[in-house]
């Protein structure tokens, strides 16, 4: 069950990642990203799972998500001792923000109070689904 947990997870990850970087590729400027909206830099709680490139696997069902924003670059801090994902600028697209570094890849969705993160980076996945 926890193999299974950790396949979906992954899998879901990497297919947000993909759609959303897929529908900001269009996007012709990049360099100064586009703000959240101001609801969203809060706090949230639902599921956590975050995979390292060593195979550890931390799953919360209440793990939390905070969302702050310095300048123009977005801070994603998680709760159990996960690591965060630090000076994302997003692009927006449909709703959906997305940003990609040196083939490090986040992406979030927000709809209403709910939120929906995938992030890869150097072998590590996140996947956060919440609400305030």
């Amino acid at each position: 069950m926890m193999n299974q947990i950790k396949n979906l997870s992954i899998l879901c990850s990497f297919f947000l990642c993909v759609l959303l970087c897929a529908s900001c590729a269009k996007d012709d400027d990049t360099s100064s990203g586009d703000e959240l909206p101001s609801a969203a830099v809060t706090t949230y709680t639902g599921a956590l799972t975050y995979t390292s490139s060593s195979g550890d696997i931390t799953l919360n069902q209440n793990g939390t998500a905070t969302i702050d924003l310095s300048g123009n670059e977005y801070d994603i801090d998680f709760s159990d001792g996960v690591p965060s994902i630090k000076g994302v600028i997003f692009v927006e697209s449909n709703g959906a923000y997305a940003a990609s570094d040196d083939g490090n890849i986040t992406g979030i969705t927000i709809d209403g109070d709910d939120l929906s993160i995938g992030s890869t980076s150097d072998g590590d996945t996140w996947a956060f689904n919440g609400s305030k």
